[in-house]
């Protein structure tokens, strides 16, 4: 077919339209000007195409479900969605896409070409895209503004993520137990609580999960590799985001305080999840059991309940743990380490709640008191089991012999006496108990060991509930 030649630059054209676009660009023709932003554009068409950002037009409808899209582009990648047609294979994995470009993107994954290089910390991308989003790392540039509540994001998907919390519109429906989602790939990871699939794999240790989240967080069991040094503690960290976080505990800087009860908090996102507490909401649900959650770190530690998956294991005595943190504290039984400190008289505790609960002791702060019998209480769970003596009230009902109880924890011990099976065996005496936790407290007797010491005094106990009965005869606490 005969080329249309350009009079300026001498370039061929299939059409003779590509030629008249091109002459605004070699010519002195005045540029056409958005009178909203003032942005320029070099051909009409451009311009009605941005003008649509502004006023919010969606002329494009989908027949099929009644979308609607601001340009013929984005209808048609669009309909490919129910037309399902994906002609484009790739040859290393056999996945198959609509459009060649997509083919030819996914390819680089199996080449290893990363020619796209970050000039401030030299990480390399397979895509010049994955490029730009990496640089507003550095930047903390967020171009992308919500218009209802002018909340700011680094990235596209992230605002059209978070339109949905304003828009509450859910289109996507599990078939199996139809639950719905807001977003496609909210469902797709929700679908792997009903079919067990892992699809990510560890490649050193073979252990499968069912998010690249999880598998990311499992590798660093396996790396170990912590670059990052605190120079006031020498605590290392994986990432420098982390250390930063880290060192605002040594400056003390508490900038963010609550509008409410005046609490400060180090860090933003402290805030934020100190807030939730104040306004009750809970916007983390299981997907599984929809129960409810105020912070997303709560509900990944519920859905193990669900998986029953407990990667961490301790090396001394074998007990396996869901939760990281779980092994690490319970190591402090085997090491006897009491890194929490009390200011006001010296005393060291394993644990945190355990330090919290002895400052209890100097303040004598006891808010929580009981309507019936006046006596208060540090906190408001102790008043609860407490309350249960003035009502009588007995909610735990045993099914094999109808005893009620008002803890179902003391329910759940009481039904090991209907199982008649002791598996938990001693061997020193072979004597056998229904709970690990009764064998534990039974070998203290072989072993002569006394873990609960008192505070005041330096009389220690075999059994927690005799260090109580001696706080309450011999310091009247």
């Amino acid at each position: 077919m005969e080329q249309v030649v350009c009079q300026d630059c001498g370039k061929g054209f299939p059409h003779k339209s590509s030629v008249t676009s091109l002459s605004f660009i070699n010519t002195d023709q005045e540029e056409l000007r958005c009178e909203v932003c003032s942005k320029t554009f070099i051909e009409k068409s451009s311009l009605r195409k941005h003008l649509l950002i502004h006023t919010k037009e969606k002329p494009y409808a989908c027949d099929l479900c009644g979308a609607t899209f601001s340009s013929s582009s984005s209808l048609k990648t669009h309909l490919l969605s129910h037309a399902n047609n994906k002609p484009h294979v790739c040859q290393d994995c056999g996945e198959s896409f609509p459009r060649q470009s997509s083919l030819t993107r996914h390819s680089i994954i199996h080449t290893c070409q990363k020619e796209n290089r970050c000039e401030i910390c030299s990480k390399q991308f397979t895509r010049k895209d994955r490029l730009r989003l990496h640089l507003l790392t550095h930047t903390k540039e967020k171009p992308y503004t919500c218009d209802i509540c002018n909340r700011k994001f680094s990235q596209k998907s992230h605002l059209t993520s978070h339109l949905f919390t304003h828009s509450k519109e859910r289109p996507h429906f599990c078939d199996v137990c139809k639950k719905t989602f807001a977003l496609k790939h909210t469902l797709k990871r929700h679908l792997r609580t009903h079919t067990k699939e892992k699809p990510y794999a560890c490649d050193l240790c073979g252990a499968t999960f069912s998010s690249s989240s999880s598998l990311k967080t499992h590798l660093l069991s396996h790396a170990n590799n912590k670059p990052h040094v605190c120079q006031d503690c020498g605590e290392s960290f994986p990432r420098q985001s982390s250390l930063t976080r880290h060192s605002i505990i040594h400056t003390c800087q508490k900038e963010n305080r609550c509008d409410i009860c005046s609490k400060q908090f180090t860090r933003k996102d402290r805030l934020r999840l100190h807030l939730l507490i104040h306004t009750k909401e809970k916007p983390y649900t299981c997907d599984i059991c929809n129960r409810k959650f105020s912070q997303k770190g709560s509900l990944k530690t519920h859905l193990l309940t669900h998986t029953k998956e407990r990667p961490h294991f301790c090396e001394v005595c074998k007990k396996t743990f869901a939760l990281k943190h779980t092994l690490k504290r319970h190591l402090r039984t085997h090491t006897k380490e009491k890194p929490y400190a009390c200011d006001l008289c010296g005393a060291t505790f394993s644990w945190r709640s355990m330090l919290k609960t002895h400052l209890l002791r100097h303040t004598n702060n006891k808010p929580h008191v009981c309507q019936d019998c006046g006596k208060a209480f540090s906190y408001q769970i102790s008043l609860t089991q407490h309350s249960f003596i003035h009502t009588g009230q007995k909610l735990n009902r045993c099914k094999v012999c109808s005893k009620t109880f008002t803890e179902k924890s003391k329910l759940n011990t009481h039904l090991l006496i209907h199982t008649k099976d002791k598996l938990h065996v001693c061997e020193i005496c072979d004597k056998s108990f229904y709970q690990k936790s009764k064998l534990q407290r039974h070998f203290l007797f072989h072993t002569g060991e006394k873990p609960y010491a008192c505070d005041f005094c330096d009389k220690s106990y075999s059994r927690n509930y005799d260090l109580k009965k001696h706080f309450l005869t011999v310091h009247e606490l």
